[in-house]
């Protein structure tokens, strides 16, 4: 471990800390949106869909087929589901329809907030809502880097003790020193990709309906790299999955995602760290080029009693100047 570098049981009560800023604001989102929902003035966005499915049934009752708005509704869920595995509204679309918002889904969309991934697969549909969203990110984001700072200085040990390793065993068989540090950067890269993108993408192909092994891991990627798009989002409710599985399979992705960050930070560091450490070692080999490359040849170190063809001392500055000029010692066209 480095010096002052935490330790697990001084990152344990900042990761409870965590949790309960996590669940809190759970709990007041949950309150603010359904307290301050108003089934009689939804949302812009909602009054259009209400007026273009309102305008549908006119257009089709006005021919003689019989429909229902209610009908139609039913219809826009279903190919909302087909198209994107979910449906995308919290409440539907009926002004009547109070606000009933799942205090774990509250909580999924609190983690995608101050993780900064932000599917989008909800968001708040009040004023209040929204105000606290601001506020939530402003103060939570922080308190997240905070603890995936602390987490990756543990994480960073395991990485060099792999790199340590993996070096450890590629000098009893190579002795170049630059392609030892690449190797080991390879090395590091393959098990951070296996850990934390193809196995898990593996296990969502497996638990996920409908997923394919490249959607998968198209969602991983989407995920650690906090792009979240939100046109994949994992642990949402299913038919097919009990509630209390579900809550589980929320908090398992929740550890995957925050140590995911963390490790694939603390590798992407080590490696960027390697990287740095071959190219000031290349840099450092001052291999002087005759053929016009502009090289400070005053640098050079001559050995001690180097003489010329005229038994005179031979100084760094000379050989400069001489490598510059053609001349040598004060104008004189002469081979040193």
């Amino acid at each position: 471990m480095g010096e002052g570098q935490a330790t697990w049981r001084q990152i344990l009560p900042v990761f409870i800390i965590f949790l309960v800023f996590l669940f809190a604001g759970a709990g007041i989102f949950k309150g603010l949106e359904e307290y301050f929902y108003d089934p009689g003035d939804p949302p812009p966005r909602r009054r259009k869909v209400e007026h273009v499915i309102n305008e549908f049934v006119q257009n089709v009752t006005s021919n003689g087929t019989v429909v229902t708005v209610d009908e139609v509704h039913s219809l826009v869920r279903q190919i909302e589901i087909a198209k994107h595995g979910r449906i995308l509204e919290q409440v539907s679309y009926q002004n009547d329809t109070s606000y009933n918002l799942d205090y774990m889904e509250s909580w999924y969309f609190c983690m995608t907030i101050v993780t900064t991934i932000g599917y989008g697969h909800m968001g708040p549909l009040t004023d209040a809502g929204k105000i606290f969203c601001c506020a939530y990110a402003f103060i939570g984001i922080p308190i997240c880097l905070i603890l995936l700072a602390l987490v990756g200085g543990q994480l960073g040990d395991a990485n060099r003790w792999m790199d340590k390793r993996v070096k450890e065993q590629l000098s009893k068989k190579i002795k170049n020193p630059g392609f030892i540090s690449i190797v080991g950067i390879l090395v590091s890269l393959i098990v951070m990709l296996s850990v934390f993108f193809f196995v898990p993408a593996l296990i969502f192909t497996l638990v996920e309906e409908d997923w394919s092994y490249l959607e998968a891991l198209y969602y991983c990627f989407i995920t650690l790299s906090t792009v979240g798009f939100g046109d994949f989002v994992a642990a949402l409710p299913s038919d097919t999955m009990a509630y209390a599985v579900n809550t589980i399979y929320k908090f398992v992705v929740f550890l995957w995602i925050m140590v995911g960050l963390t490790f694939l930070a603390g590798a992407l560091d080590l490696m960027v760290t390697k990287l740095k450490d071959l190219g000031s070692k290349v840099s450092d080999l001052d291999v002087p080029d005759i053929d016009g490359v502009n090289v400070d040849m005053a640098d050079l170190k001559l050995p001690k009693g180097l003489k010329s063809k005229m038994n005179k001392d031979i100084k760094p500055k000379e050989v400069s100047e001489w490598g510059k000029t053609g001349r040598y010692n004060g104008g004189f066209d002469t081979p040193l």
